[in-house]
């Protein structure tokens, strides 16, 4: 579908090149994912935030969250493991 509405653009901005379209392929899978994290449980969605989108290390998300570093791990964990087979079903 991406690449319908790529090749549609193409014709009225044949500047498009090939990297464009890249980008609109990763812009989607982007979205996709941030769908799916937004779909998790507060726990993992928690702490998949504060990990991958504030850079925060996981002994930081602990102390900031108050929870114990296993419990960070568990829920990191968890909420990779779930992405994992969302992505896998798609």
């Amino acid at each position: 579908k991406i690449k319908r509405h790529f090749s549609l653009a193409q014709n009225f901005f044949p500047e498009l090149s090939k990297n464009s379209e890249e980008l609109l392929i990763k812009a989607n899978e982007n979205k996709k994912l941030l769908n799916l994290v937004r779909e998790l449980p507060a726990k993992q969605r928690e702490v998949i935030f504060l990990h991958y989108f504030e850079g925060l290390s996981l002994d930081e998300i602990a102390t900031q969250t108050k929870k114990a570093l296993g419990t960070v791990k568990a829920n990191l964990f968890k909420a990779r493991e779930n992405l994992r087979v969302e992505l896998a079903n798609e």
